[in-house]
């Protein structure tokens, strides 16, 4: 035995001191590069996107591929899981023990007499040296089970809030979307046009500079032609430079880093701008009703409200009722299985000293989770108007660059006449045609903010709806659910809330969308489970 319990002493102190030799690891070289070789394999695992690729077709791209919604719908998934298991902790403690026992002599005893003080028995045992014990007991605290309840809605409405974070990095996915997929195709059919015209004013501009330098052009004439010129190329370079940033944000935004692909072009000479008829203090309305962040502050307040009566429960007395069943191989036991029960009140006095102060603490959370609403409530607000009057001045913007447009477009064709009929030079009609591009492209630039402010309004009044759980992993279902999106949105803006085609527009919706604005008649389907 001794022996035994030596060997056991030298294999603790053995594991002991290798446990405290052990030291960090530093990655490897080759893990590095197996991280990065699987990581640029995930991100280029997609699928390329169409060669002509639409608005409706970028949105649901993005949401079926971008890293950042995958990780706020993994954040989600995560938090309902915390909340089913948090359900679990509701049931009562069922603990099961099997011991096998032995000793290396009997438990033997005496008596004393508390009278006489002499041994009344014998030495006498009423155990075996060897056996066995089981039993089965179920606990169950009736205060725990009370603050148990409260933390399972506390996390429940944790849940819905990460829910409502998915929510918004989704609004702002469809925003950043929109904003550059318009920038680029408001400019893609006009792209085309800039290097045959920086080529021609790159010609006009060396033409310019060869006639002052033989004195057949007046050099302040020759000067003034020159600073227009320039002028032209620079505002080509910063137009060309703009769309490119855009066709780059927008293949980030679709996960599709370094791949070529085309954009469905808009004219914006031809294209309608969307009409906005909505009064601001209805969008201002639906804002503080649907707006994600918001509807995270319910959510926040509940669980405010939870942890004042949590903290309540917690300074009543503890009741916890066990039963068991119970067996025993000893010989001397008249009954080797038996069933046993108990009842018990407790309470720790230090948290009956302790309990105002967290009651109040709770109740400061509360007030300081009203403030944050309230406060987030009047940036939702600004926002809005901020966003409703960004719209007005891009129209007016749009209004002024269309009518430049056709003046310049006008002004070139007169100055082409003029220079075949040889009343006008070549460096007058490059100098024509450069400006009517430049016109063009401001006038699509235009455009494009005119999208952009109407998508920010939309992101600011929070009418995006969520898609479908079931969705989430079909391209076409998604590609679907954002062409209703956007057409329910445009219709609302443009002819407000009870208007037949809005109504027919949220009722095309709600099969593709299970969270968005629906008119009081419609009911919207709630979330699987």
């Amino acid at each position: 035995m001794k022996g035994n319990l030596r060997a056991a002493v030298i294999a603790s102190l053995v594991l002991g001191l290798a446990s405290c030799a052990w030291s960090p690891r530093e990655a490897e070289p080759d893990e590095v590069r197996a991280r990065v070789a699987e990581d640029r394999a995930a991100l280029t695992a997609a699928a390329p996107p169409p060669d002509e690729l639409t608005l409706s077709e970028a949105v649901g791209r993005a949401v079926h591929q971008n890293l950042a919604l995958r990780a706020a719908l993994l954040e989600e998934s995560l938090a309902h899981a915390e909340f089913e298991e948090g359900r679990l902790d509701l049931l009562p403690r069922v603990v099961a023990t099997n011991e096998y026992y032995g000793r290396n002599n009997q438990l033997a005893s005496v008596s004393e007499s508390v009278l006489t003080g002499n041994q009344s028995l014998e030495p006498s045992t009423s155990s075996e040296r060897y056996g066995w014990r089981s039993d089965a007991t179920a606990a169950w605290n009736i205060l725990d089970f009370g603050v148990g309840y409260l933390r399972s809605r506390e996390a429940a409405n944790e849940a819905l809030m990460a829910r409502e974070r998915r929510h918004k990095a989704l609004q702002d996915l469809v925003l950043d979307v929109s904003v550059a997929f318009w920038r680029v195709a408001s400019a893609e059919h006009l792209l085309r046009q800039v290097e045959p015209i920086r080529a021609r004013l790159g010609e006009a501009l060396a033409q310019s500079q060869a006639l002052t330098e033989s004195q057949l052009l007046d050099p302040t004439q020759a000067n003034t032609f020159q600073r227009d010129v320039l002028d032209q190329l620079r505002a080509l370079r910063s137009l060309e430079r703009d769309a490119e940033s855009a066709r780059l944000e927008l293949a980030r935004a679709i996960n599709a880093p370094g791949v070529r692909f085309r954009v469905r072009g808009v004219d914006p000479a031809r294209a309608q701008t969307p009409q906005l008829k909505v009064p601001v203090e209805q969008l201002e309305f639906d804002a503080l009703r649907l707006r994600p962040e918001l509807r995270g502050a319910d959510y926040e307040r509940r669980i405010s409200r939870l942890e004042v009566r949590r903290a309540l429960l917690e300074a009543l007395p503890g009741l916890e009722l066990r039963v068991g069943y119970n067996r025993e191989s000893n010989d001397f036991l008249v009954k080797d299985n038996w069933w046993s029960y108990s009842g018990a009140l407790s309470k720790n006095l230090v948290e009956l000293v302790t309990a105002p102060k967290r009651i109040a603490l709770a109740e400061d959370r509360g007030e300081l989770a009203d403030a944050r609403r309230l406060a987030l409530s009047t940036a939702v607000m600004a926002q809005v108007h901020l966003a409703y009057q960004d719209f007005r001045s891009a129209e007016a913007q749009a209004a002024i660059s269309e009518r430049r447009r056709y003046l310049e477009s006008r002004a070139s064709a007169i100055t082409a006449v003029r220079a075949d009929a040889g009343t006008a030079s070549e460096l007058d009609a490059a100098r024509a045609e450069g400006r009517q591009l430049v016109a063009e492209l401001q006038h699509a630039s235009s455009y494009a903010r005119v999208r952009e402010s109407f998508a920010r309004l939309q992101n600011a009044v929070g009418e995006t709806p969520a898609p479908r759980y079931e969705h989430l992993g079909d391209l076409a279902e998604l590609s679907r659910w954002a062409e209703l999106t956007l057409t329910s949105w445009e219709r609302r803006a443009a002819f407000g809330r009870g208007s037949a085609r809005v109504r027919l527009a949220y009722r095309d919706l709600a099969p593709f969308s299970w969270h968005f604005s629906a008119p009081p008649s419609a009911v919207a389907s709630p979330p699987p489970r």
